[in-house]
């Protein structure tokens, strides 16, 4: 206990604690629980300065914390319980007035308390860690939420409309009064039952599908229906559907309002039968002037031919000199430039940007092969190859490279598309496309990866430094026997060890998309190299158990450390995303001229969604799992590891069922 005393009381924890979330440490002298200390952020959220604390009891110095010890839900009563239980108590949210500024005034506010023991070498309870989080912002808006819908509500039921809401998956949550009237249901009956089966049902369909159009897209929705107002009597209704989205911008479903429009169709329906009689009235008059319409002179009705083809013909041309300017409007304001190659000739036509993205004067001829010249020689033979490919396969072309500006001779990034067009008789005669400077934007992912980079490379250092610090704390706590800081240093020791894998993740990222990450291939077999995983796994991964299916000699030419990195990240996501004393299954098998490894858990799973994502960077899975840390960079490794060895790594998964991730590697033919 002395030395607990002097440990807390260091002025090394104290300013180590002080950035502690929340929290007080308070000696379990029952009835004082002295404040022995407090970290900055729980002074602030009381409104109390550290000599006013320390040292002193708890209820000293908030008395209205202390309630009746008897009461259950007191701040008194929980530490009773963490001391003869030994276990960590949480309370209930409670209501607590703090002083609002330096004025008397105190304000109602929120609070949410729990408390762990720290356990003294006789098991005893020690100290009490003291955590307290303001809640109050949640409250209110919840609360505002709450008044929300009742106003809502209120509404809804004051109206003659029909008003509905549904939710997330399409089922409906609420009907107002209107409803029961117009259905003779209850509100629970068209809740159980629906109104679907009193929809005609010649309108039936056409309901759904529109509904369910409109859903797949979270779409406003409108149709118009029949339901019954009697025996063998149907009024038209039309409904109208708005989405409804969280304010992080998640869909919650639809708020629908249904009117009558019998009156409506009825007076169309009139309409439409007056419209029939005109129309029988006016064929009769039709078939009175037949003999004058077919007494006109060939001379007028070839007159008139003529001046409807002139008249076409206007309309056509100024619709495309209308299309041309709108092209040329959209070409440079996306400052595009257009090329057309002429496969049989070589000749190359650029448009005035295209020259301009070049450096080509207006007039200069050029021809196809003599634009390759301009193009960067680690480039060229990528692009020829692309245009052959093309040629040959009918295909598209779609390819970023850079080229030397003739005017300004600096160095230009293109991203160029073009289409193979065919003659009559599908022979390839020429590719039309475009090009468009994307310079500024290359450069602006060098400058976010070189910044990456440093600020990486800035923050290894200092942490480098952290976590010396800490094993020699910890070293020390060792000697000494001082279990709690010994606890304390290992759980920070841990996050210094995240921090680091996470910077390092970083500067991967980074090395790769600037292309200077080095892959150095060596032949070695992967029965060796899944032995080892095998063993560092069972010595850092305890909470699983991990089965390696055994592995014939299977020799491939990779980098080893690297192919290491993706079988070691694999396991470890496994293990992440999988509950405890869960089984994962680790394979390497041979399939025709590929390495095979599989890393199988069973685990949370991965919807459908989100599988084609999985490998994206910074992408990471919105599963909903809390306390689950990452940027979404691992995976992303892994892919662009596994492509520049030329193979291939995905995913199978079932939700609630777990996972299965693969990659392959081809075998060495050396």
């Amino acid at each position: 206990m002395a030395n607990s005393d002097w440990f807390y009381k260091s002025l090394e924890f104290q300013n180590f604690f002080r950035g502690a979330s929340r929290s007080l440490i308070l000696k379990a002298d029952f009835p004082l629980f002295t404040v022995v200390a407090a970290s900055d952020r729980y002074l602030a959220l009381t409104h109390k300065q550290r000599e006013e604390v320390l040292g002193n009891g708890l209820f000293e110095t908030y008395p209205g914390a202390h309630s009746d010890p008897n009461e259950k839900n007191s701040v008194f009563s929980s530490f009773m319980r963490v001391i003869e239980s030994k276990d960590t108590d949480e309370l209930p949210i409670f209501k607590y007035e703090i002083s609002i500024g330096e004025s008397d005034k105190k304000e109602a506010h929120y609070w949410t308390n729990v408390n762990e023991p720290i356990l003294d070498e006789n098991g005893n309870v020690a100290f009490i860690i003291n955590t307290t989080t303001n809640i109050t912002d949640r409250v209110r808006q919840e609360q505002a939420l709450e008044e929300s819908e009742n106003r809502f509500e209120v509404m809804a039921e004051g109206t003659d409309v029909m008003i509905a809401v549904g939710d997330e998956t399409g089922g409906a949550v609420y009907f107002n009064h209107a409803w029961e009237l117009a259905t003779s249901r209850s509100k629970s009956e068209l809740l159980e039952f629906g109104w679907v089966d009193l929809i005609h049902p010649d309108d039936r369909g056409k309901v759904m599908e529109i509904f369910n159009a409109a859903f797949a897209k979270k779409d406003p929705w409108l149709w118009e229906f029949r339901m019954p107002a009697g025996p063998k009597k149907y009024r038209w209704l039309m409904a109208r559907g708005s989405p409804r989205f969280t304010q992080d911008g998640t869909f919650a479903g639809y708020i629908s309002s249904t009117v009558d429009i019998t009156a409506q169709k009825e007076q169309q329906e009139h309409l439409a039968k007056l419209n029939e009689d005109l129309y029988v009235i006016n064929e009769e008059l039709t078939a009175t002037n037949e003999e004058f319409i077919y007494t006109q002179t060939e001379l007028v009705a070839t007159n008139s031919q003529l001046a409807t083809s002139e008249k076409q013909l206007i309309n056509s041309k100024i619709k495309l000199e209308e299309s041309e300017h709108l092209l040329t409007l959209a070409m440079q304001s996306s400052g595009l430039g257009v090329w057309n190659a002429d496969l049989k000739t070589g000749a190359l036509t650029l448009s005035d940007r295209a020259r301009e993205i070049h450096g080509l004067l207006l007039d200069k001829e050029i021809t196809l092969e003599e634009s390759f010249e301009l193009i960067d020689h680690l480039d060229r033979e990528n692009v020829k190859d692309a245009i052959k490919a093309a040629v040959k396969y009918n295909g598209h072309i779609l390819i970023e490279y850079k080229i030397n500006n003739l005017a300004s001779k600096t160095n230009k990034w293109l991203r160029v598309s073009g289409i193979v067009q065919k003659d009559n008789h599908g022979t390839p005669v020429n590719i039309l496309g475009t090009m468009l400077d994307i310079t500024e934007q290359k450069l602006n992912e060098q400058r976010k990866n070189d910044f990456i980079s440093m600020v990486s490379h800035e923050l290894k250092t200092p942490l480098t430094s952290i976590n010396a610090y800490v094993q020699i704390l910890e070293n020390t706590a060792n000697k000494k026997n001082d279990l709690v800081a010994t606890s304390l240093l290992g759980k920070a020791a841990k996050q210094v060890g995240k921090m680091t894998t996470l910077i390092n993740g970083f500067l991967n990222v980074s090395r790769l998309e600037s292309a200077k990450i080095h892959i150095e291939r060596v032949k070695f077999d992967m029965a060796t190299l899944i032995a080892e995983a095998e063993e560092d796994s069972h010595a850092s991964i305890t909470s699983h158990q991990i089965i390696f299916a055994p592995v014939e000699q299977t020799i491939v030419l990779a980098d080893r450390d690297k192919i290491g990195q993706v079988i070691n990240n694999l396991i470890n996501n496994a293990a992440k995303y999988s509950p405890n004393g869960t089984t994962i299954n680790v394979a390497c098998v041979t399939k025709g001229e590929l390495a095979t490894v599989s890393v199988k858990d069973q685990g949370y799973g991965i919807s459908a969604e989100n599988l084609p994502k999985l490998f994206e960077r910074y992408y990471r899975v919105e599963s909903g799992l809390q306390g689950i840390s990452g940027f979404g960079i691992g995976l992303y490794l892994c892919y662009e590891i596994v492509k520049r060895h030329d193979g291939d790594i995905w995913a199978e998964s079932i939700v609630g069922e777990g996972s299965t991730f693969y990659f392959t590697l081809p075998l060495s033919k050396i």
